[in-house]
């Protein structure tokens, strides 16, 4: 989750990290949810691009690969940061 401070720094984007304490929280809950949502949709549309490209194109390009590591980095960082607090 990151928030924007535009106002603030520029217009940088800035990671939000939740604590227990806000998850337990009906909208740490919903935020949760969300993102575990989109994570999944993520994965359900990659694994249909990665099969399209892999088994009936027969050809993968450095993108699919470069999407494939960046859904398993965000994941494993999902994970760390919810385990972490």
């Amino acid at each position: 989750m990151t928030v924007s401070s535009a106002g603030l720094s520029g217009g940088v984007e800035r990671p939000v990290h939740l604590t227990m304490a806000e998850l337990s929280t009906a909208r740490g809950r919903s935020a949760l949810a969300v993102s575990i949502v989109f994570t999944s949709l993520a994965t359900l549309f990659l694994a249909i691009r990665i099969y399209t490209r892999a088994f009936l194109v027969k050809q993968m390009g450095s993108d699919d690969y470069t999407i494939l590591v960046a859904l398993v980095r965000s994941t494993k960082k999902g994970f760390h940061e919810l385990n972490s607090n």
